[in-house]
């Protein structure tokens, strides 16, 4: 950053969590809630992760630094902070840390319903993606409330099989754009979609039970 108005920080963002590896061995930061790390360039290889931060403004005015007022930069009080630490074997994907880190951060929720008259079976499952290495981000209604929508994405570096598996029969599987609307229909053969997902791509899927 040498000749920028302001230094280059060694501090990045991040999603959910933050994962060092020497290829062989790795350790891994899951959080909730925060959001910045730094990978230090010391003899221990040490692996920050920002839980406070205060500080004043300086504004440069010319060769000067003017401190600007800003009440309430401070955050005074007592804070609570909630992570977990991942040692593993390997690199962050071959610990499946996108995986454990979504578990982590949305857990399964249990729910207590009284008795009814539905006809479901004791255990069932809306749909099923049988890849670990493609990431669901979303599971909502449609827009027009004609199904359901699943968005994931490919974080790997080659392309990879989505294959989705349902609980209840299909009447309907589309790939769609972000704002829902239909790309192509997909095929569906005993409540099986199969799909491909490039490197690095998001998708969006309708489906209509």
């Amino acid at each position: 950053s040498t000749g920028w108005v302001e230094p280059a920080r060694g501090s990045h963002p991040m999603r959910s969590f933050v994962d060092m590896s020497d290829g062989k061995n790795g350790f891994g930061v899951m959080t909730k809630g925060l959001f910045e790390y730094e990978a230090y360039e010391d003899k221990d290889h040490t692996l920050g992760v920002t839980l406070l931060r205060g500080c004043s403004i300086k504004q440069p005015v010319g060769e000067n630094k003017n401190e600007l007022p800003d009440p309430g930069i401070q955050c005074l009080g007592l804070q609570k902070y909630e992570y977990a630490v991942y040692p593993h074997a390997g690199t962050w994907k071959d610990a499946g840390m996108l995986r454990s880190a979504a578990r982590y951060q949305v857990p399964v929720r249990c729910v207590m319903s009284g008795r009814g008259s539905g006809e479901l079976a004791h255990s069932a499952s809306l749909f099923g993606l049988t890849n670990p290495n493609l990431q669901v981000t979303c599971v909502k209604r449609a827009e027009d409330a004609s199904g359901f929508i699943v968005r994931l994405f490919n974080p790997l570096d080659g392309e990879q099989e989505a294959r989705f598996f349902f609980g209840f029969p299909l009447k309907k599987a589309a790939l769609c754009r972000m704002d829902e609307s239909e790309i192509r229909k997909l095929s569906s053969r005993k409540g099986l979609v199969i799909d491909r997902v490039g490197c690095k791509k998001i998708k969006t899927y309708k489906f209509v039970l």
